[in-house]
């Protein structure tokens, strides 16, 4: 009876794994991000366990006014930033010292969370007017030249100052410098 129930456990009950999720960060109808209790499970035990998404009053009305699309935060960006055809998602985070651009990076059916970026919040007043976006595989275009390459960047962009590109190089984030492998 007991090798019955190990057979049946073993070939008809789908393994149990933290790390699976569904869903990704997505946007609610007040324009806040939420993160699905899946990938907050995730970041339990994390240094990122005690931080939020950013909250959209945090950002100047000019950054607002970019976003202004249902289902769009300057907090939140979505693509495959790791080639491998899936969606993954960059959220900015924030506590009272610091705010982190955090990636959720698809893994076969599951996530994993890597650091993109840190910013102190005491140094870095521009960060109401700092929003991430998007560059796509079939368009990235960077300060009007063309970048080839298998997988979408993140663009880390300041209203009116420093545009910063980034891409996922397989352990880690890079700031893009002329190549994308």
């Amino acid at each position: 009876m007991i090798k019955n129930l190990l057979l049946f456990l073993l070939f008809f009950v789908p393994p149990i794994s933290f790390a699976q999720v569904t869903d990704l960060p997505a946007v609610n109808a007040k324009g806040q991000v939420e993160i699905p209790a899946s990938l907050k499970k995730l970041l339990a035990g994390t240094p990122y366990a005690h931080m939020a998404p950013m909250e959209r009053e945090i950002f100047s009305k000019d950054v607002l006014n970019l976003f202004s699309e249902k289902n769009t935060s300057p907090s939140l960006v979505r693509g495959d930033f790791n080639g491998d055809g899936k969606m993954d998602a960059v959220v900015l985070f924030k506590n009272k010292e610091e705010a982190v651009a955090l990636s959720f990076l698809s893994s076969g059916d599951s996530f994993k969370v890597v650091e993109m970026e840190r910013y102190p919040l005491n140094k870095n007043k521009s960060l109401q007017e700092t929003y991430l976006s998007l560059l796509e595989q079939k368009e990235v275009s960077f300060k009007g030249k063309k970048i080839k390459s298998k997988r979408d960047l993140i663009q880390e962009e300041t209203l009116g100052g420093a545009v910063v590109a980034f891409f996922f190089n397989g352990k880690s984030y890079q700031r893009y410098k002329g190549v994308v492998p």
